[in-house]
């Protein structure tokens, strides 16, 4: 059984309580303009709840329209949501590789799992000292293993790092 994303039990629990206060506020005295305030002080949590029951959605929309492509001379992605893009990762680029199996493997199911390969760092520390970062990768990729294969070997085949001058 897959496991249920996060942003939807908390988008959940937020459509939940606009619900509750909208109804509570209908309740009101008839006439006395509070229901439109209320509306008006809920919309940017009906904004939130909304944002967060969408997010999987969003997901699963770009991981369908994306491509993702092993060459000889490099790792590429073919992004068409939410707009027409082509990333493309060098051998140099390449600083690890890690295989993240499906939760979801059941008997007899077709192995399906995650590579990744790299780290994107970006933005200043937080108050623990870490940089916000992003894993860049393959996701849910049919025999990921085979695909793991792939990358290692180009990674290998790429020319050393240059040393650092003394």
């Amino acid at each position: 059984m897959r496991r249920i994303p996060a942003a939807l039990v908390g988008g959940a629990v937020l459509v939940g309580l606009v619900v509750m206060v909208l109804k509570i506020a209908a309740m009101g005295t008839p006439g006395s303009g509070s229901i439109g305030a209320v509306f008006l002080a809920m919309a940017p949590f009906a904004i939130v709840a909304l944002a967060f029951l969408l997010a999987p959605l969003f997901a699963w929309l770009k991981a369908r329209s994306t491509t993702y492509a092993v060459t000889d001379r490099r790792v590429l992605f073919l992004e068409r949501f939410p707009w027409r893009r082509v990333r493309s990762v060098s051998p140099a680029e390449i600083e690890y590789v890690h295989v993240s199996p499906d939760p979801d493997l059941t008997p007899g199911a077709y192995p399906r799992g995650s590579v990744f390969f790299k780290r994107l760092v970006y933005g200043s520390q937080n108050r623990w000292g870490r940089h916000p970062s992003e894993r860049i990768g393959f996701l849910d990729v049919p025999d990921h293993l085979e695909i793991a294969g792939l990358i290692r070997d180009l990674r290998d085949r790429a020319a050393p790092w240059p040393e650092p001058p003394e």
